[in-house]
């Protein structure tokens, strides 16, 4: 009976001991106080091993003595001011020569006595072991009993562990020590505007080495779709990971990095945690910690460090944390950089289209109402200059109804409010769009006003005005925001029944709340539409998004065309709802057909002037070749009886009939460009020129004119029309070359997917505000007294060029020469090397004139 009662007291005695151990330990977890933990595990040690006194005890550096750090039964005042010798002989230092617990009995050194918190005489057992490593330790446990006692094996367990226990809080200390002094460097390196974004990153990178103790770290750019890995930044490593160095993506270990939901994180076993046998075998990195760069929700690239050789101890909290700060820095960087350079290209823009901002102006106004900035086409037609008018205030600039209404939209928008407004001014009808400018913490700093001249449209369409809806910006209640859109809400279960809809919903198909709760969301359409609508809602919980458009039929019968968006998401409770917009497009229906119908009708009109423009040419033959035969016959019958006017007479009346044969000849050119025009096919633009220019052979000679051609390129387009094109450019470069030789020059240039053919000459140049001209059909810049021509031969170019989908422009200084350059589309590469060369056609040879 004895023997089965001890047994029962230790087992309650182990109990004991183990929940001791495991509040002490969730004590510790809840507590940063590294003091207090000691303080509590001295307690504990006391009241739970029934001893008189505990101490805990710190090794000095030098370990020839250590530190009262906590204890029980000491005097006031000895914590952290009491030091104990820890030779072997003596009671703190025996547990530090042993790996496991020791008991010791009592006795000093030498008989001498010793620094305790009991005598030596009061104290005949004491229980110590070691804190930490035993071949670097933290410090000693060690407990102490005034009875001669023996300590049972579960109190030597349980001292061991409350020492384990102790180690682990110690560590912690020295890891959260290590971690803020790692973060105050970390926000140092950050934090300084001096450095520059490269020399910020290199000092990350020695900072994470350091930290976790590993040979290198590195910063890289990842393109999952080439493939492409690329390090951009590096500290330390290997030599194949410098920047610079490219590599395949499938062969590198940030493939499994980017694909991690997290860090990437192992201490040896590469292969185990998901990287590639090549990979490896490319790297051999044993010791890896990484993670993604995120840049505007897209992967950008990753920063990892790494070791060729395996490490001890995982990564703790801490050190992960530190590469996950740097990671999210790096992100955040790249994104302000990218904001950076939005921004520039925003201002530039901004003042792009303040200078050019067509039919109207552009204007910056500050929180006094005064115009700091403004520009616009408009200006100059009401004649206003931009220096009177930047510097006005609204109260100066504008009088009765139309200052207030300025003042009051102008300070709406100071408040973060968008207002549009019209007025009447300068005799003119205008339309305003107020808005707010925010800096980057969203704080309005200016204002910004467009303004464009709406009279003409204002005349035409002014019974077809809409009026614009807005919608509030600022709702206190989901359920307000819901029911204040116009289009229909909707919330689906996987029934397709609907869990939740907006007042929109009611107010369109007529029915109650009520009777919609009592109706599945198939009920809604017709047949034929309900089997579309349901397909799509499946589809919405298959792939997570759909799109569909059907026709609801409301309670009276009516039906309204609709198109519905919606998203799959989980409901507060977790199970899968369909949410989406319902939204009538009766207007866009319409416009549609009407827009397609104004294509048929402007379609119709052009094969139309088609047709008019050919057959008015043709009739107009046969009259104009009457006229010259007579004026022929006229001349050969009776030249010898006219008298010089007479003669100078018919020679002004032939050379007119003969000017306007070229003109209609010209003309049905012109007419013919689109729907006579040969299928497109690679054309060498080399053997066209040069077919041009033994064609020019005689006025080349006639006139000595130079001509330098350089390589030019295959394009696709018609090579009969493209024969006219070069001709109608190299005959007016030759005519309006002015007194001197002509010199002219033909080179192309690649832009992108077209080639940019220039023919350029040292003429007589073109004034800068005729350039525009030169292109319409019969506006000449020069009498045929100065130069010969149709006026319709530059029309043709442009004709030719649009349709090949190209455009030709000219540059040209009066008196230094023109330069038009023609933009054609590249040869597709399978007819590179089969070009068609250029067929000789009567009607690719005509006159040309600006």
């Amino acid at each position: 009976m004895a023997a089965a009662d001890s047994s029962a007291d230790a087992l309650r005695s182990r109990l004991r001991h183990r929940d001791a151990v495991a509040d002490l330990g969730q004590r510790a977890l809840e507590s940063s106080d590294l003091d207090g933990t000691l303080a509590d595990a001295a307690a504990v040690v006391t009241e739970t091993l029934e001893i008189d006194a505990c101490s805990v005890l710190e090794l000095y550096p030098d370990g020839d003595a250590a530190v009262l750090r906590a204890g029980v039964g000491w005097e006031r005042g000895a914590v952290g001011s009491t030091t104990v010798a820890t030779d072997p002989d003596s009671w703190a230092g025996a547990p530090l020569e042993s790996p496991e617990p020791i008991v010791t009995a009592g006795g000093g050194r030498d008989g001498g006595a010793e620094i305790a918190p009991l005598a030596d005489a009061e104290c005949p057992r004491r229980l110590g072991v070691a804190i930490g490593d035993p071949a670097e330790p933290w410090g000693v446990l060690v407990g102490h009993a005034t009875a001669a006692r023996e300590f049972g094996d579960h109190e030597i367990d349980f001292l061991a562990d409350t020492a384990a226990l102790l180690e682990s809080a110690v560590e912690n200390e020295r890891e959260l020590a290590e971690s803020n002094r790692t973060l105050q460097r970390l926000y140092a390196i950050t934090a300084d505007d001096e450095r520059t974004f490269d020399e910020t990153v290199d000092d990350l990178l020695a900072l994470g080495r350091e930290r976790l103790g590993l040979e290198g770290g590195f910063l890289a750019r990842i393109d999952e779709a080439a493939d492409r890995f690329e390090v951009t930044h590096a500290s330390g490593g290997t030599d194949g990971l410098r920047p610079g160095t490219v590599s395949s993506l499938s062969n590198a270990y940030c493939e499994r990095t980017i694909e991690s939901d997290g860090l990437l994180a192992f201490t040896d076993s590469p292969l185990e945690h998901g990287i590639g046998e090549d990979a490896y075998e490319e790297w051999e990195l044993e010791s890896y910690l990484g993670g993604r760069v995120i840049v505007d929700g897209d992967t950008y690239g990753t920063l990892c460090f790494e070791d060729e050789s395996a490490r001890s101890r995982p990564f703790t909290p801490a050190e992960r944390s530190f590469v996950e700060l740097a990671t999210q820095w790096v992100s955040d960087e790249l994104e302000r950089r990218a904001y950076r350079r939005d921004l520039a290209e925003s201002e530039h823009r901004y003042r792009t289209l303040v200078e050019h901002f067509p039919n109207g102006m552009v204007a910056l106004f500050d929180g006094e109402l005064e115009y700091t900035l403004a520009g616009g086409e408009i200006l100059e037609e009401i004649d206003l200059s931009v220096s009177e008018f930047v510097g006005q205030t609204v109260r100066e600039r504008y009088e009765g109804e139309t200052r207030e209404t300025f003042e009051t939209n102008f300070r709406a928008a100071l408040e973060g409010d968008h207002r549009s407004f019209e007025f009447s001014l300068h005799g003119r009808e205008w339309t305003a769009h107020a808005v707010p400018i925010e800096d980057e913490g969203g704080e309005v700093f200016a204002g910004m006003v467009m303004v464009q001249d709406v009279t003409e449209a204002k005349a035409k369409q002014r019974q077809l005005r809409e009026r614009e809806s807005r919608l509030e910006r600022f709702k206190e209640y989901t359920d307000d925001v819901i029911d204040a859109i116009d289009d229909v809400f909707y919330v689906l279960d996987e029934t397709g029944d609907l869990t939740r809809w907006n007042e929109t919903l009611t107010e369109v198909t007529g029915y109650t709340d009520a009777e919609v709760a009592s109706m599945h969301s198939l009920e809604f359409f017709g047949d034929e539409d309900a089997t579309d609508i349901a397909a799509a809602i499946e589809e919405a919980f298959e792939t997570g998004r759909t799109r569909a458009e059907a026709t609801v039929r409301t309670k009276d019968g009516t039906e309204i065309p609709y198109e519905f968006v919606a998203s799959a998401l989980e409901n507060p409770d977790g199970e899968p709802v369909v949410t989406g917009i319902g939204r009538d497009v009766t207007d866009q229906r319409e416009y549609q057909r009407t827009l397609e119908g104004l294509v048929d009708d402007l379609e119709e009109s052009n094969r139309r002037l088609e047709q008019f423009a050919y057959a008015a040419s043709h009739d107009l033959q046969e009259p104009l070749r009457m006229v010259s035969s007579y004026l022929t016959l006229v001349e050969r019958r009776y030249g010898d009886e006219l008298d010089a006017d007479g003669e100078e007479f018919i020679e002004f009346a032939v050379d007119g009939a003969e000017r306007m044969q070229e003109m209609i000849d010209g003309l049905l050119r012109y007419s013919r460009v689109d729907t006579q025009g040969d299928p497109f096919r690679t054309v060498d633009v080399d053997a066209v020129v040069a077919d041009v220019l033994a064609d020019l052979e005689v006025r080349i000679d006639e006139t000595d004119a130079e001509i330098a051609v350089e390589s030019l390129p295959r394009v696709d387009g018609d090579p009969g029309q493209l024969r006219q094109l070069f001709q109608n450019l190299l005959d007016n470069a030759i005519t309006y070359s002015g007194d001197g030789t002509p010199r002219i020059s033909v080179f192309a240039e690649k832009d992108e997917t077209r080639w940019m053919v220039s023919v350029r000459d040292r003429g007589i140049g073109i004034e800068p505000g005729d350039t525009d001209r030169i292109f319409q059909v019969f506006d000449r810049l020069h009498s045929h007294e100065e130069y010969d021509g149709t006026g319709i031969g530059l029309a043709l170019c442009q004709r030719i060029v649009e349709r090949h989908d190209g455009e030709i422009t000219v540059e040209s200084e009066p008196g230094e020469g023109t330069t038009f350059s023609v933009a054609l589309p590249t040869a597709p590469e399978t007819d590179a090397e089969s070009a068609t060369e250029p067929e000789t056609d009567a009607d690719a040879n005509g006159p040309t004139d600006e």
